[in-house]
């Protein structure tokens, strides 16, 4: 008979979380019914389609934000200055959503259900999922790091809600140690059981891969000629500050050697974007803006169009400086023998010391460093993409790192 699971992803956005898809598919393999709980966002949909799967079910939830009535309230309330108290509204409203969801489908109150909380809204729902039923199934998965001081005023109360949820799991999934220990610094707390997924993909979840043509994807878009472009840059991901966009597309520039840069977002943008205006205002020479994003299962096609990969994070905190293992696009340049440029964070450093994957880039800024790095990985390109395909066998393919959690499922 088939157990059940609520993965709960108040966040909802699982096109950049490949730990959550591959999750649910590795629990429906253990013979689990899964379904995923989301928030609607703005990046493009996951759909059912896109797990294949009968027993895994994504469920979106409008935002409160929506209903007239509540944005109305909510205005008034930021009036009486308790704003700081909507986010938690939001996450009670978002437990009720499913509460009634699973009453209308029959899920009811299993005890033996297992509930997958994920970061802190996802945490506080799970907590009082697990309350309502009676189960003491509940497993706290780390997407993002935070702080106490994110908290403020009345919103202490998430924080505080977030450290019992924490608590009260039967285990925690982290992508590393180092993740490991500020989170635990963070709740006060050292969870005994855990295990160490990194945000990656499965060696074997390629779907619909057309070689000729996806290994083509960008070059077909931008028109882009072998002769003008013999190599092709991707930062995929955000188009933002926090990775140095701007900085990036200055540096590309002043680069003269047949070098394509480009940026691919994670959600669905307009070029009349005043950020993306600015852009191409930097550097209408050799930067392409690909605005929209691809379903799911066919990500492939971004990655194997393209010669080399770019991770670059601003070091703003430690959600950022320990992302080796939580980059999503990072795994999957990785996964298909992309050698890529990094900055110098120290979680990039210690893994391309052992895998040597990439260069590591000091300054952004600097188009000679970049240009020099580029010509190096060219120059050993067979090296460089052999050692990303070991790095991914070895330290992120998803199926391997899964396997002790739904071990320990079993036997706990």
């Amino acid at each position: 008979m088939k157990k059940e699971c609520s993965i709960i992803f108040y966040e909802g956005w699982l096109d950049v979380a490949p730990t959550v898809m591959n999750l649910a598919k590795a629990l429906s393999d253990r013979n689990y019914n899964v379904t995923v709980f989301c928030r609607q966002n703005q990046f493009i949909i996951v759909d059912n389609n896109d797990f294949l799967d009968e027993f895994v079910s994504v469920v979106y939830f409008s935002n409160p934000w929506d209903i007239f009535l509540i944005k109305v309230w909510f205005k008034f309330m930021k009036i009486l200055q308790l704003g700081t108290l909507i986010q938690l509204i939001n996450t009670i409203v978002f437990f009720g959503q499913i509460r009634i969801y699973k009453f209308k489908h029959g899920l009811g109150l299993k005890d033996d259900e297992l509930i997958i909380g994920i970061d802190t809204n996802g945490a506080i729902v799970s907590l009082l999922e697990s309350i309502v039923i009676k189960t003491k199934n509940l497993v706290y998965l780390s997407l993002e790091l935070t702080k106490k001081e994110n908290f403020v005023y009345f919103d202490i109360a998430r924080y505080f809600l977030e450290k019992k949820a924490y608590k009260k799991a039967k285990c925690l999934i982290i992508q590393d140690n180092d993740r490991f220990e500020t989170i635990t610094k963070y709740v006060e707390y050292e969870q005994k059981n855990v295990f160490y997924i990194p945000n990656s993909d499965s060696s074997d979840s390629s779907l619909n891969f057309v070689e000729d043509v996806d290994i083509n994807y960008f070059r077909q878009m931008f028109h882009l000629k072998d002769n003008d472009y013999p190599c092709i840059l991707l930062h995929a991901g955000m188009i933002c500050d926090l990775v140095f966009s701007k900085e990036l597309a200055q540096s590309f520039n002043s680069i003269d050697i047949g070098c394509a840069l480009i940026f691919h977002e994670r959600q669905k943008r307009s070029l009349d974007d005043p950020y993306l205006q600015s852009l191409k205002e930097i550097n209408s020479k050799n930067l392409f803006l690909s605005l929209n994003p691809v379903p799911y299962n066919q990500i492939h096609k971004i990655f194997t169009s393209v010669n080399i990969g770019i991770a670059f994070y601003k070091d703003i905190d430690e959600n950022f400086s320990q992302i080796s293992r939580a980059s999503g696009k990072l795994t999957l340049y990785l996964k298909y023998g992309k050698p890529v440029l990094m900055n110098d964070l120290e979680s990039f450093k210690k893994l391309n010391d052992k895998y040597k994957v990439g260069i590591i880039i000091k300054d952004i800024s600097n188009p000679i460093e970049i240009e020099l790095a580029i010509k190096e990985i060219i120059k050993n390109y067979d090296f460089f993409s052999n050692n990303s395909l070991i790095c991914f066998k070895k330290e992120f393919d998803f199926t391997v790192n899964v396997s002790p959690f739904l071990d320990f499922l079993e036997i706990s």
